[in-house]
């Protein structure tokens, strides 16, 4: 039997929203982990708002 081994995509950084406060931002990037699809997520602030960009497989 021949087995193909099919490499997975590489993990992507995507942004997501603009938040107005960090707090808020941070809130929600805590509850998309654990999803099996969000892997990481990081608030930077991108004036006037925080912008959530998420890590995903």
């Amino acid at each position: 039997m021949h087995q193909t081994k099919v490499a997975a995509p590489p993990a992507v950084w995507v942004d997501y929203k603009n938040y107005a406060t960090y707090e808020a931002c941070r809130q929600q990037g805590r509850e998309m982990l654990g999803g099996g699809v969000v892997i990481a997520y990081t608030c930077d602030y991108d004036s006037p708002f925080w912008l959530l960009r998420v890590r995903i497989e």
